[in-house]
Protein backbone atom coordinates (compact mmCIF):
# COMPACT_ATOMS: atom_id res chain seq x y z
CA UNK A 1 0.00 0.00 0.00
CA UNK A 2 2.85 2.25 0.46
CA UNK A 3 4.37 1.62 -2.70
CA UNK A 4 3.74 4.86 -5.56
CA UNK A 5 4.71 2.71 -8.27
CA UNK A 6 2.18 0.02 -7.60
CA UNK A 7 -0.60 2.80 -7.53
CA UNK A 8 0.25 3.98 -9.97
CA UNK A 9 0.29 0.73 -12.55
CA UNK A 10 -3.39 0.10 -11.25
CA UNK A 11 -4.13 3.91 -12.14
CA UNK A 12 -3.27 3.60 -15.77
CA UNK A 13 -4.58 0.24 -16.12
CA UNK A 14 -8.39 1.86 -14.60
CA UNK A 15 -7.82 4.35 -17.28
CA UNK A 16 -7.16 1.54 -19.82
CA UNK A 17 -10.54 0.61 -18.28
CA UNK A 18 -12.33 4.13 -19.04
CA UNK A 19 -12.68 3.95 -15.08
CA UNK A 20 -11.40 7.48 -14.90
CA UNK A 21 -12.61 8.52 -10.58
CA UNK A 22 -11.02 5.03 -9.81
CA UNK A 23 -7.90 6.09 -11.87
CA UNK A 24 -7.79 9.57 -10.55
CA UNK A 25 -8.01 7.94 -7.02
CA UNK A 26 -4.79 6.04 -7.67
CA UNK A 27 -2.71 8.56 -9.21
CA UNK A 28 -3.47 10.73 -6.20
CA UNK A 29 -2.47 8.52 -3.74
CA UNK A 30 0.64 7.41 -6.17
CA UNK A 31 1.27 11.61 -6.48
CA UNK A 32 0.66 11.71 -1.85
CA UNK A 33 3.28 9.12 -1.78
CA UNK A 34 5.84 10.23 -3.95
CA UNK A 35 5.42 13.65 -5.71
CA UNK A 36 8.02 13.21 -8.20
CA UNK A 37 6.70 9.84 -9.43
CA UNK A 38 5.38 10.09 -13.13
CA UNK A 39 2.04 9.78 -11.77
CA UNK A 40 1.51 13.25 -11.77
CA UNK A 41 1.82 13.59 -15.70
CA UNK A 42 0.07 10.61 -16.22
CA UNK A 43 -2.98 12.05 -13.88
CA UNK A 44 -2.96 15.71 -16.29
CA UNK A 45 -2.82 13.53 -19.45
CA UNK A 46 -5.64 11.55 -18.56
CA UNK A 47 -7.79 14.79 -17.41
CA UNK A 48 -6.48 16.90 -20.19
CA UNK A 49 -7.32 13.81 -22.97
CA UNK A 50 -9.70 11.61 -21.16
CA UNK A 51 -11.90 13.72 -19.74
CA UNK A 52 -11.00 17.51 -21.16
CA UNK A 53 -10.49 18.49 -17.75
CA UNK A 54 -8.52 21.18 -18.67
CA UNK A 55 -8.87 23.96 -15.75
CA UNK A 56 -7.38 20.68 -13.81
CA UNK A 57 -5.54 19.22 -16.45
CA UNK A 58 -2.97 21.83 -17.17
CA UNK A 59 -2.01 22.66 -13.49
CA UNK A 60 -1.31 18.98 -12.91
CA UNK A 61 1.18 19.17 -16.31
CA UNK A 62 2.78 22.47 -15.14
CA UNK A 63 3.35 20.94 -11.91
CA UNK A 64 4.86 18.13 -13.37
CA UNK A 65 7.33 20.16 -15.50
CA UNK A 66 8.50 21.94 -12.44
CA UNK A 67 9.30 18.82 -10.81
CA UNK A 68 10.77 17.57 -13.50
CA UNK A 69 12.00 19.90 -16.09
CA UNK A 70 14.59 17.67 -18.47
CA UNK A 71 11.67 15.08 -19.53
CA UNK A 72 10.71 15.80 -22.90
CA UNK A 73 7.18 13.99 -22.86
CA UNK A 74 5.83 15.74 -20.11
CA UNK A 75 7.13 19.15 -21.75
CA UNK A 76 4.87 17.74 -25.09
CA UNK A 77 1.99 16.64 -23.02
CA UNK A 78 1.82 20.02 -21.65
CA UNK A 79 2.49 21.61 -25.23
CA UNK A 80 -0.31 19.52 -26.69
CA UNK A 81 -2.69 20.61 -23.79
CA UNK A 82 -2.21 24.30 -24.62
CA UNK A 83 -2.76 23.66 -28.09
CA UNK A 84 -5.78 21.98 -27.55
CA UNK A 85 -7.09 25.44 -25.79
CA UNK A 86 -6.01 27.83 -28.57
CA UNK A 87 -3.17 28.68 -25.96
CA UNK A 88 -0.68 28.67 -29.19
CA UNK A 89 2.70 30.81 -27.83
CA UNK A 90 2.60 28.66 -24.50
CA UNK A 91 1.90 25.62 -27.14
CA UNK A 92 4.95 26.94 -28.90
CA UNK A 93 7.00 27.53 -25.86
CA UNK A 94 6.54 24.40 -24.50
CA UNK A 95 7.17 22.39 -27.84
CA UNK A 96 10.83 24.93 -27.94
CA UNK A 97 11.23 22.97 -25.05
CA UNK A 98 11.02 19.46 -26.28
CA UNK A 99 13.45 19.96 -29.18
CA UNK A 100 15.94 21.10 -27.23
CA UNK A 101 15.38 17.75 -24.94
CA UNK A 102 14.97 15.32 -28.03
CA UNK A 103 16.41 17.56 -30.93
CA UNK A 104 16.08 13.84 -32.72
CA UNK A 105 12.32 12.82 -32.20
CA UNK A 106 10.62 14.11 -34.94
CA UNK A 107 7.08 14.86 -33.92
CA UNK A 108 8.21 18.44 -31.92
CA UNK A 109 9.81 19.77 -35.36
CA UNK A 110 6.48 18.58 -37.47
CA UNK A 111 4.13 19.81 -34.58
CA UNK A 112 6.40 23.77 -34.62
CA UNK A 113 6.28 24.06 -37.60
CA UNK A 114 2.49 23.81 -38.04
CA UNK A 115 2.27 26.32 -35.03
CA UNK A 116 4.36 28.21 -36.59
CA UNK A 117 2.47 28.60 -39.51
CA UNK A 118 -0.56 28.86 -37.76
CA UNK A 119 0.77 31.91 -36.15
CA UNK A 120 1.81 33.59 -39.38
CA UNK A 121 5.51 33.79 -38.40
CA UNK A 122 7.15 33.31 -41.59
CA UNK A 123 10.66 33.52 -40.12
CA UNK A 124 10.34 31.09 -37.22
CA UNK A 125 8.72 28.37 -39.68
CA UNK A 126 11.67 28.97 -42.20
CA UNK A 127 14.17 28.34 -39.06
CA UNK A 128 12.18 25.10 -38.35
CA UNK A 129 11.63 23.82 -41.28
CA UNK A 130 15.47 24.15 -42.08
CA UNK A 131 16.10 22.36 -38.88
CA UNK A 132 13.37 19.73 -39.46
CA UNK A 133 15.62 19.32 -43.35
CA UNK A 134 18.69 19.03 -41.71
CA UNK A 135 17.81 16.22 -39.60
CA UNK A 136 15.09 14.26 -41.60
CA UNK A 137 15.86 15.45 -45.44
CA UNK A 138 17.64 12.43 -46.13
CA UNK A 139 15.11 10.17 -44.50
CA UNK A 140 14.11 6.75 -45.70
CA UNK A 141 10.40 6.19 -43.40
CA UNK A 142 7.74 6.75 -45.99
CA UNK A 143 5.95 8.35 -42.91
CA UNK A 144 8.89 10.69 -41.67
CA UNK A 145 9.55 12.33 -44.88
CA UNK A 146 5.65 12.35 -46.14
CA UNK A 147 5.44 14.45 -42.25
CA UNK A 148 8.44 16.49 -42.89
CA UNK A 149 7.40 17.76 -46.65
CA UNK A 150 4.00 18.69 -45.59
CA UNK A 151 5.31 20.57 -42.41
CA UNK A 152 7.26 22.36 -44.88
CA UNK A 153 4.92 22.75 -47.39
CA UNK A 154 2.31 24.63 -45.21
CA UNK A 155 3.61 28.45 -46.44
CA UNK A 156 4.27 29.43 -49.98
CA UNK A 157 7.44 30.81 -50.95
CA UNK A 158 9.15 29.89 -47.45
CA UNK A 159 12.33 27.70 -48.49
CA UNK A 160 15.40 28.24 -51.14
CA UNK A 161 15.90 26.38 -53.92
CA UNK A 162 18.43 23.72 -52.08
CA UNK A 163 15.43 23.13 -49.53
CA UNK A 164 12.89 23.19 -51.70
CA UNK A 165 14.31 20.53 -53.91
CA UNK A 166 15.04 18.00 -50.97
CA UNK A 167 11.27 18.86 -50.12
CA UNK A 168 10.05 17.36 -53.41
CA UNK A 169 12.41 14.67 -53.39
CA UNK A 170 11.19 13.63 -49.87
CA UNK A 171 7.46 13.93 -50.98
CA UNK A 172 8.20 12.03 -54.27
CA UNK A 173 10.05 9.28 -51.43
CA UNK A 174 6.66 8.96 -49.70
CA UNK A 175 4.95 7.47 -52.70
CA UNK A 176 7.61 5.61 -54.24
CA UNK A 177 6.97 1.74 -53.18
CA UNK A 178 4.39 2.62 -50.71
CA UNK A 179 1.24 1.32 -52.41
CA UNK A 180 0.13 -1.07 -49.72
CA UNK A 181 0.83 0.93 -46.50
CA UNK A 182 -1.75 2.17 -44.95
CA UNK A 183 -0.87 5.85 -44.38
CA UNK A 184 -0.81 5.67 -48.77
CA UNK A 185 -3.51 8.05 -49.32
CA UNK A 186 -1.77 10.73 -46.70
CA UNK A 187 1.45 10.34 -48.80
CA UNK A 188 -1.01 11.13 -51.54
CA UNK A 189 -1.50 14.30 -50.25
CA UNK A 190 1.74 15.53 -49.45
CA UNK A 191 2.93 14.52 -52.97
CA UNK A 192 -0.27 17.00 -54.18
CA UNK A 193 0.70 19.50 -52.12
CA UNK A 194 4.09 19.15 -53.12
CA UNK A 195 3.61 19.18 -57.02
CA UNK A 196 1.10 22.40 -56.23
CA UNK A 197 4.25 24.65 -54.40
CA UNK A 198 5.80 23.42 -58.01
CA UNK A 199 3.60 24.51 -60.18
CA UNK A 200 2.57 21.46 -61.26
CA UNK A 201 -1.47 22.17 -61.23
CA UNK A 202 -2.23 18.64 -63.52
CA UNK A 203 -0.33 16.18 -61.91
CA UNK A 204 -1.29 17.83 -58.25
CA UNK A 205 -5.15 17.39 -59.01
CA UNK A 206 -4.35 13.64 -60.26
CA UNK A 207 -2.57 13.05 -56.34
CA UNK A 208 -5.51 14.79 -54.52
CA UNK A 209 -7.73 12.51 -56.21
CA UNK A 210 -5.86 10.05 -55.21
CA UNK A 211 -5.91 10.26 -51.89
CA UNK A 212 -10.17 10.86 -52.48
CA UNK A 213 -11.38 14.10 -49.80
CA UNK A 214 -14.28 13.21 -48.17
CA UNK A 215 -16.74 16.11 -47.84
CA UNK A 216 -18.31 14.95 -45.08
CA UNK A 217 -14.72 13.88 -43.19
CA UNK A 218 -12.22 15.42 -41.17
CA UNK A 219 -9.71 18.47 -41.50
CA UNK A 220 -7.39 16.38 -43.00
CA UNK A 221 -10.20 16.23 -46.10
CA UNK A 222 -10.18 20.27 -45.71
CA UNK A 223 -6.34 20.42 -46.19
CA UNK A 224 -7.33 18.51 -49.73
CA UNK A 225 -10.01 20.13 -51.00
CA UNK A 226 -8.34 23.62 -49.97
CA UNK A 227 -5.03 22.33 -52.24
CA UNK A 228 -7.19 21.04 -54.79
CA UNK A 229 -9.10 24.67 -54.98
CA UNK A 230 -5.61 26.18 -55.81
CA UNK A 231 -4.26 23.29 -57.97
CA UNK A 232 -7.49 23.72 -60.31
CA UNK A 233 -7.46 27.50 -60.24
CA UNK A 234 -4.03 26.84 -61.50
CA UNK A 235 -5.18 24.97 -64.05
CA UNK A 236 -7.69 28.00 -64.78
CA UNK A 237 -10.75 26.15 -63.72
CA UNK A 238 -12.80 28.44 -61.56
CA UNK A 239 -15.75 26.62 -61.26
CA UNK A 240 -13.91 23.84 -59.68
CA UNK A 241 -11.38 25.57 -57.86
CA UNK A 242 -14.03 27.09 -56.20
CA UNK A 243 -16.38 24.07 -55.47
CA UNK A 244 -13.49 22.64 -53.89
CA UNK A 245 -13.18 25.39 -51.59
CA UNK A 246 -16.01 25.46 -50.53
CA UNK A 247 -16.10 21.98 -49.48
CA UNK A 248 -13.04 22.92 -47.79
CA UNK A 249 -14.48 25.75 -45.90
CA UNK A 250 -17.84 23.67 -44.91
CA UNK A 251 -15.45 21.17 -43.01
CA UNK A 252 -13.47 23.84 -41.38
CA UNK A 253 -16.65 25.20 -40.01
CA UNK A 254 -18.08 22.85 -38.60
CA UNK A 255 -15.50 21.62 -36.28
CA UNK A 256 -14.44 22.93 -32.69
CA UNK A 257 -12.42 25.60 -32.82
CA UNK A 258 -9.30 25.51 -29.64
CA UNK A 259 -9.04 29.20 -30.39
CA UNK A 260 -12.59 29.30 -29.30
CA UNK A 261 -12.27 27.51 -26.28
CA UNK A 262 -14.43 24.81 -27.72
CA UNK A 263 -13.35 21.04 -26.69
CA UNK A 264 -11.17 19.82 -29.68
CA UNK A 265 -11.15 16.23 -29.74
CA UNK A 266 -9.24 15.12 -33.08
CA UNK A 267 -5.65 16.10 -34.18
CA UNK A 268 -5.13 20.07 -33.62
CA UNK A 269 -1.81 19.78 -36.44
CA UNK A 270 -4.65 18.65 -38.76
CA UNK A 271 -6.63 21.13 -37.79
CA UNK A 272 -3.87 24.42 -38.36
CA UNK A 273 -3.08 22.87 -41.40
CA UNK A 274 -6.22 23.60 -42.81
CA UNK A 275 -6.62 26.85 -41.35
CA UNK A 276 -3.32 27.95 -43.02
CA UNK A 277 -4.52 26.27 -46.59
CA UNK A 278 -7.56 27.17 -46.13
CA UNK A 279 -6.66 30.67 -46.03
CA UNK A 280 -4.34 30.66 -48.91
CA UNK A 281 -6.75 29.18 -51.06
CA UNK A 282 -9.83 31.91 -50.08
CA UNK A 283 -7.12 34.57 -50.92
CA UNK A 284 -6.20 33.35 -53.97
CA UNK A 285 -9.56 32.76 -55.80
CA UNK A 286 -11.09 36.04 -54.36
CA UNK A 287 -7.84 37.72 -56.20
CA UNK A 288 -8.65 36.26 -59.52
Amino acid sequence: PNDAGRHHNLADMLRAQRNFADAEAEYREAIRLDPKFAALPHLGEMLCQNLGDFERGIPALREAVRLGPENPNTQAALGNAYARTGRWSEAVAAFDRVRELAPTNHDPWYVGAALDAGAGDLEGYRRTCQEMLKRFGNTDDPMIAERTAKACLLLPDALDAADSDRVQKLAERAVTGTEKNGYYRYFALAKGLADYRAGRHAEAVKWLERFAPNAGGTHVDATAFAVLAMAEHGRGRAEDAGAALAKAQAIVAKMPDPAKGQRFEGDWNDWLHAQVLCREAEALLKNK
